[in-house]
């Protein structure tokens, strides 16, 4: 990649998300609620696609707050499978974020964007 090619890929950062309602699963044999929400960071990598998608930033933000939450239902769902309580699982954010990382890939990838980094900021029971 040459340095124009470079200087034309464009990040975007602090995109927030949250779950708008409580994820309800599984976890050591209890049913359990969850609320979270955090922020993520998306690079153009494929410029080609990324205009074809013609999102604004209005849009993208609109994907991100739909997308996030889907996958955090997905990623805690599985998870959970191998915890014993809803604390061990709260507790592994490094996991659940990288979790979450690589089951948003497919859904960014068609519209030219990766997926940078997923912080998950707060991971409550209610």
């Amino acid at each position: 990649m040459n340095t124009e090619q470079k200087e034309l890929l464009r990040e975007f950062e602090h995109l927030n998300w949250g779950t708008g309602v409580p994820v309800t699963l599984m976890v050591g044999g209890d049913i359990a609620s969850v609320r979270g929400w955090g922020s993520c960071v998306l690079e153009a990598t494929n410029m080609a696609l990324f205009e074809a998608a013609a999102m604004d930033g209005d849009e993208l933000r609109g994907r991100v707050k739909t997308y996030l939450p889907m996958r955090l239902a997905d990623v805690l769902a599985e998870a959970s499978m191998s915890k014993s309580s809803l604390d061990e699982l709260c507790a592994d954010r490094a996991g659940l974020e990288a979790g979450l990382k690589r089951s948003l890939g497919p859904d960014f990838m068609p519209m030219g964007l990766v997926v940078r980094q997923v912080m998950i900021e707060s991971l409550n029971s209610i």
